[in-house]
């Protein structure tokens, strides 16, 4: 875990955490990994996501968005 950021209402309330962190190794079933790419197939993988209290979400229509080009700087 790299860093907790509290989350606070508009009154004032710690309502929740951000919390970041480094991933440093995973384990992935070799049916979702794609050796040619070396990446997780989403679509095999077919992940869902916690929204929050008892609700989950599916991920579906997976659209790729690529990267804004970065300049180096010296």
């Amino acid at each position: 875990m790299k860093h907790i950021h509290p989350l606070v209402n508009k009154d004032g309330k710690r309502s929740g955490d951000i919390v970041i962190c480094e991933i440093v190794h995973i384990h992935v079933n070799k049916d979702v990994y794609d050796p040619e790419r070396d990446t997780v197939d989403l679509e095999k993988l077919d992940p869902i996501s916690r929204l929050g209290n008892i609700s989950y979400g599916h991920t579906r229509g997976i659209v790729p968005i690529p990267r804004p080009a970065v300049e180096e700087s010296n």
